[in-house]
């Protein structure tokens, strides 16, 4: 409690949005007044039922709307089901550093491989690094391609400025993607006169590889 006063009266109610195999029984929460500054356990227990059927790694959506004097808040939070044990690679780009000439695509591509990334393993987080040497940056627009083909604009250039060291952590972007095969980085300089190299690049993978014990 951040206000200034005693909370009284907080009520929750506990429910799961998004998965038929995950149950949430005794979903009413209560607590005593919780004084400024403090935080208190609620007086009940969620119960969360999971059913036998439920796929290792599967993910559920639990919601929980609080209430107290009359104003309502909302959140969500999502889990996944088991212990996730994949590990993270990290792939270097191949054939760089590349020149990168005036109407042109300078590509470099990463090969995922190994034990950790069956045909169909999905990623869990991706972090994509590399840098350009780039007298002009409005020239260029780069872009990732994953193993099924699938397209993401990772960079558009705007203005004068030169030079990229680009580090992001995509996992939002590359989302429901499988990591095993070949991934290609695209550099294109869509004008004249401006030149440079896409002097290095990496991938950066974990797996999700989920186990139930």
């Amino acid at each position: 409690n951040i206000a200034p006063d005693t909370l009284e009266n907080l009520r929750a109610e506990v429910s799961v949005t998004d998965n038929p195999n995950v149950e949430v029984k005794s979903s009413s929460l209560s607590w005593d007044g919780i004084s400024p500054n403090t935080s208190k356990k609620s007086r009940d227990y969620a119960h969360i039922f999971i059913n036998p059927a439920t796929q290792c790694g599967e993910a559920f959506t639990l919601q929980i709307k609080m209430e107290a004097n009359a104003q309502q808040v909302v959140t969500s939070h999502q889990f996944e089901i088991g212990r996730n044990v994949g590990i993270e690679s990290k792939i270097e780009g191949q054939g760089l550093p590349a020149e990168i000439y005036d109407l042109e695509t300078t590509t470099s591509q990463f090969e995922v491989q190994g034990e950790q990334w069956e045909a169909e393993t999905p990623i869990a987080n991706a972090k994509l690094n590399f840098k350009i040497q780039h007298s002009y940056l409005g020239d260029l627009k780069v872009m990732l391609s994953s193993p099924s083909g699938k397209e993401f604009l990772i960079f558009k250039g705007q203005g004068n400025k030169d030079n990229l060291d680009y580090s992001q952590d995509i996992s939002k972007m590359v989302a429901g993607e499988a990591g095993l095969g070949t991934w290609t980085l695209s550099v294109y300089d869509k004008a004249r006169r401006d030149q440079g190299s896409l002097q290095e690049a990496s991938l950066q993978l974990s797996s999700k590889k989920y186990i139930c014990d």
